[in-house]
């Protein structure tokens, strides 16, 4: 037995190690040796070698010169007020240790809420890896609501009662899946939200809410990388521009960064490494009374560019007019058609003089309700309106 995150000091291993061998024994019909029952039997200098015993190799071997044909290795964890119990049944006898089964059962309450639920977990560990498992009728524990589904083996007799045939069974193996992809480091995060989200519409399921929780998390996680390369897309497109200073693209990328805060996608990653690296710090800019960057004479380079992230828009101040300089296709501003070299008159009714004003305005609001846009194509004035999302 291991004591993990949270439990050591809120269980007493060697009064673990006792309840677990009773609900190891209340499984029937098998003789069972507890670490209890090792320490009787070896002499001091093995004890002192089973003390430093804590992997399945060395309890395989100790268990098999006892004769054992099985081990079960448990793990006790204590996390956000839970108690998860996470077992395995390994057959030691006939060679390689090889796992038979294995559950994760979450337990809430205390310590004794925690052994209370061991034995019904150990029954279904053992159900589980085919051995026989005695009716409950037989035995002094009451049926609990653990979540932990086992695959009930063709060992257990039919005829007599069984309180495992109510759970799942799809769903126990839909878990183990989506925990096998999650453990896995070379899977998608895509695998994994397709593999919690199956689960999560099994029906009859005592899984449904962990599944639900995490296939909402990894469908969030995919849709926001979707639109940090989406956004890099644009932001690509203005570093690639003629005529843009090193100020610039600085500013865009800076922008960039900010409004996706931790960058978990490797490509982009490395790319906008790439871009900084190439364009090497920026040189000092001229600047007007209010702090702006001022723009050349002819006015046609464009100053203080800003990156709007809801709306997918990049925007500079061209002759004192703030222009759309780069629109995502799908974002609110490819839906609502506003175009590459649009001027910005107004939002909201507000008179706009600043690319700064315009991003306050359009992207702190979006999200809560729709954004009416007075903009100039070619000279005609054009009413534009960017949905919430």
């Amino acid at each position: 037995m291991k004591l993990l995150t949270g439990a050591t000091g809120k269980v007493d291993p060697q009064l673990f190690d006792e309840v677990l061998l009773a609900a190891v024994q209340g499984v029937g019909g098998y003789r069972v040796i507890g670490r209890s029952d090792m320490d009787a039997v070896l002499g001091y200098e093995k004890q002192k070698d089973l003390v430093n015993c804590d992997d399945v190799q060395c309890f395989a071997e100790i268990g098999a010169a006892f004769g054992a044909d099985r081990l079960v290795d448990v793990a006790v964890a204590y996390t956000g007020g839970e108690w998860t119990v996470t077992a395995k049944m390994i057959r030691i006898s006939g060679g390689a240790p090889t796992v038979q089964g294995r559950i994760a059962t979450p337990v809430t309450g205390s310590t004794k809420d925690l052994f209370v639920a061991l034995p019904m977990a150990i029954r279904e560990l053992a159900a589980r890896s085919g051995l026989e498992v005695k009716s409950t009728s037989e035995i002094a524990f009451a049926p609990l609501a653990i979540t932990s589904a086992p695959q009930v083996s063709t060992a257990v007799d039919s005829g007599r009662p069984n309180t495992l045939s109510s759970i799942n069974l799809e769903a126990e193996k839909m878990l183990e899946t989506a925990i096998d992809t999650e453990e896995l480091p070379a899977a998608r995060a895509k695998d994994k939200a397709a593999a919690w989200c199956a689960l999560s519409r099994v029906t009859n399921n005592p899984y449904q809410d962990r599944a639900t929780k995490a296939c909402d998390e990894w469908t969030r996680y995919i849709e926001s990388q979707s639109q940090i390369r989406s956004d890099f897309e644009i932001v690509q497109g203005y570093l690639a521009l003629q005529r843009k200073t090193n100020a610039q693209k600085l500013a865009v990328l800076d922008a960039f960064l900010a409004a996706h805060g931790h960058l978990d996608v490797p490509e982009v990653r490395a790319t906008v490494d790439a871009r900084l690296r190439l364009i090497g710090p920026p040189k000092s800019q001229k600047r007007s009374a209010d702090g702006r960057e001022e723009c050349s004479s002819a006015g046609s380079l464009g100053c203080d560019p800003v990156f709007l992230k809801t709306s997918g828009l990049i925007l500079e101040l061209v002759k004192n007019s703030v222009v759309v300089v780069r629109c995502r296709e799908q974002a609110p501003c490819g839906l609502a058609n506003l175009r590459s070299g649009d001027v910005v008159d107004k939002v909201n009714g507000k008179k706009i003089t600043s690319t700064a004003q315009a991003a306050r305005l359009i992207d702190e609001s979006l999200g809560e309700a729709d954004i009416n846009l007075v903009v100039f194509r070619d000279g005609t004035m054009h009413p534009i309106t960017l949905r919430k999302l």
